[in-house]
């Protein structure tokens, strides 16, 4: 290989490893109070299995829902660069290739803001629930209420 293409490829390597090891800030997304006036009808999400020829109907409202998960999905910004990164990871020409993040280097890259998380952990308990869990990945919120407080919040 000659001196020029090897480099440009160390270039390229370097500047790739410098884009890695930067871990800005996260960005807070809730720009203010969560409003529980304000909902908005989320589609796709139910599991196959749930269809009216199932529905046994309403249960009652002081059923214990023992273990509830909000799950996080990232921005549009994180979502880009971990695909970056994971596509790096696979690359054994990367510096970054089979250098695996742990659940905190990750919610410090595509987790939620620790102000959002605290917010949302917040505005759970206004509405009742019982904080059992937050991922330390900072994607997803464990929690446990009744059916009623459910139906209330959600």
């Amino acid at each position: 290989m000659p001196n020029i293409q090897k480099f440009a490829l160390s270039l390229f390597i370097f500047s790739a490893s410098l884009v890695f090891c930067q871990t800005p800030a996260l960005k807070d997304r809730i720009a203010g109070p969560i409003d529980s006036s304000r909902r908005v009808v989320l589609s796709g999400l139910a599991h196959p299995d749930a269809r009216p020829e199932f529905d046994r109907g309403a249960v009652n409202p002081s059923m214990s829902m023992g273990y509830l998960q909000m799950m996080f999905k990232t921005s549009p910004d994180q979502q880009a660069q971990l695909e970056t990164l994971l596509a790096a990871q696979q690359n054994p020409l990367s510096p970054q290739y089979h250098k695996w993040l742990t659940p905190e280097q990750y919610a410090g890259r595509f987790g939620l803001s620790s102000n959002d998380l605290r917010q949302i952990s917040e505005w759970l308990t206004s509405q009742g629930f019982s904080i059992l869990q937050t991922a330390r990945a900072g994607n997803w919120i464990a929690f446990t209420g009744t059916a009623g407080q459910v139906d209330s919040a959600f």
